[in-house]
């Protein structure tokens, strides 16, 4: 981990990946690219844990517009490798996080909350 962004461990794992083409291997936690982006990412991030991330990697990887994961008509919205490579540097760097939750869960009407533990949902402002 460097402090002005991704290493370059991590950028040589996440262009291999970049390359695959759609639909992509059976199973991306085990394609030899994924695996190093893990180890770079258990390496390079204290909190990124014993192992490093796999599951919540592979996530973290869709949202950053993973190419193989699209499909031909929303092909447009994969990120460029060094920008998905930087979102993923400040994303395991984070040591706060913003959850937005939509209330009630279920058909009807809905309304913009706040959810607090002491009163739940209280109306936005």
């Amino acid at each position: 981990m460097s402090e002005t962004g991704p290493s370059m461990a991590m950028l040589t794992a996440m262009t291999d990946l970049w390359r695959l083409r759609p639909p992509g291997p059976d199973n991306i936690l085990a394609h030899p690219a994924f695996v190093r982006l893990r180890e770079t990412c258990r390496d390079g991030y204290p909190n990124a844990g014993k192992k490093g991330p796999a599951f919540a990697l592979s996530t973290a990887l869709r949202a950053l517009g993973f190419p193989c994961h699209l499909r031909k008509d929303t092909a447009h919205l994969a990120l460029p490798v060094e920008e998905a490579a930087k979102g993923l540097d400040a994303a395991l760097r984070a040591t706060r996080t913003r959850h937005i939750h939509l209330a009630p869960l279920a058909f009807g009407p809905a309304r913009v909350c706040r959810l607090t533990a002491t009163k739940g949902c209280a109306l936005h402002k």
